[in-house]
């Protein structure tokens, strides 16, 4: 097999849309976003930030694609519908046995399954909220409150980049107690010994 330099396995690993590792720069909600009237205080400004989900254009620029593990089920996304969080509420860190779970909404009427619809499975983690995974694998895809036109897509799944960036922490009173983020974090291109590599990226303005 043919070495691969720093830059290229970087580029096979990396998640195009995640945000830079060091944090910081997002701030960090105490519960649920954007009703959250409280900033945590990891945030760096006390400023309360209140996202309009009224838009003046799409959050997605281009068709956005995702599958599970085993690939045995797909779907796709004409464009967002809201801004990409990063959740640390307990059922999406239980669900997805994760620190937290990157999220963003969608319209039912702009999502579709490619693939693998009859192999979904589901779970009611709260009333009349059904978090939907692959029965074979056991990736979380999406998830929807019934009575809701809007669907939560879980982008950990995600092949393809949305084109925006996530904007915010929420539930961070929730937040795993040993959860450690910073510069002062090595950052590896594989595991640990490969080439180390800096993934910041400058966090990109809201579009409102």
């Amino acid at each position: 097999m043919r070495a691969m330099s720093t830059a290229q396995v970087t580029s096979v690993i990396k998640l195009p849309w995640v945000d830079k590792l060091k944090f910081a720069p997002l701030p960090f909600w105490i519960g649920a976003w954007p009703a959250a009237s409280d900033r945590c205080a990891h945030g760096t400004s006390t400023h309360v930030l209140r996202v309009q989900l009224v838009q003046s254009k799409p959050w997605g620029l281009a068709m956005i694609q995702g599958s599970c593990l085993c690939g045995s089920v797909a779907f796709e996304a004409t464009q967002l519908s809201g801004p990409i969080g990063h959740c640390h509420c307990t059922t999406c860190r239980k669900a997805h046995s994760a620190a937290f779970s990157t999220v963003a909404r969608v319209s039912r009427a702009e999502f579709r399954w490619l693939r693998g619809e009859e192999l979904l499975r589901s779970f009611e983690s709260s009333p009349g909220k059904l978090r939907h995974f692959c029965g074979t694998c056991g990736t979380q895809l999406m998830a929807e409150w019934t009575e809701q036109s809007e669907l939560i897509l879980r982008l950990g799944a995600l092949d393809t980049d949305p084109g925006v960036r996530p904007s915010a922490h929420i539930w961070l009173s929730d937040a795993a107690p040993w959860l450690a983020y910073g510069p002062d974090l090595p950052q590896f291109a594989g595991g640990r010994g490969s080439p180390r590599v800096n993934v910041d990226r400058p966090v990109e303005p809201d579009p409102h």
